[in-house]
């Protein structure tokens, strides 16, 4: 079952939850755990969670190749992991998931003051204040699978390359501010458990990976 944040949170997760669970279908169950750092916006929440749902119930995921030093995309990748709310303890693939979101940028109100009031708070906008991204994906299997996985978790650092910045940079803002895309995020969030899955059941050649378009992997130094 998905779990909360924190029980602070546990009426907002639960309306994520409504969200994305279906009936069971044929395949590999897979349950979610855990999902640390959703947007505290329930809106922009719904948004990620929507896709991610869609994305990871596809039934497919597009590849990347090795291409010299570098990756090219490539095929397409058939998969039976499907999510569900809920499975007997033992019996289905589980994924911890945690994301890292920039830090919002607060936009003042434009609206005056009025009199003998005190000015409203600033709020907090779907602005942030970079483009970084980071999934972090831990997968634990089910009894029945009877071989060792690699339950460590594997991280993604990430940025989105085409976010649209709609601040410009300045001293105390020096990356500027940009837009974020949650259903982009929710999909990419996606694919990233999808390459740990495949990863686990070894169901990924030594070639390839996912891709995880349209973020951009912060690619470490060899």
């Amino acid at each position: 079952m998905l779990l909360s944040r924190g029980r602070a949170c546990v009426s907002s997760v639960a309306l994520l939850v409504a969200v994305i669970v279906t009936p069971a279908a044929a395949g590999r169950a897979v349950t979610v755990a855990s999902f640390v750092g959703l947007p505290p916006d329930s809106s922009s929440g719904r948004v990620l969670m929507r896709a991610f749902r869609g994305e990871l119930d596809s039934g497919w995921v597009a590849l990347e190749k090795r291409a010299g030093v570098g990756w090219a995309p490539a095929d397409t990748q058939r998969h039976d992991f499907h999510l569900v709310e809920a499975a007997p303890a033992g019996e289905s693939w589980t994924l911890e998931l945690s994301i890292r979101l920039p830090p919002p940028m607060r936009v003042p109100s434009r609206t005056q003051p009025k009199p003998n009031q005190p000015p409203e708070r600033q709020r907090v906008s779907n602005v942030r204040r970079s483009r970084g991204f980071v999934v972090v994906a831990t997968v634990r299997p089910p009894v029945s699978w009877g071989r060792p996985v690699e339950s460590a978790p594997v991280t993604y650092p990430l940025y989105f390359a085409d976010a649209r910045r709609i601040v410009a940079a300045t001293p105390d803002l020096p990356g500027g501010a940009y837009t974020f895309p949650w259903e982009d995020a929710g999909r990419v969030v996606a694919r990233a458990a999808l390459e740990t899955l495949l990863a686990a059941t070894r169901e990924l050649s030594f070639d390839r990976r996912v891709n995880l378009a349209p973020a951009t992997r912060i690619e470490s130094e060899p």
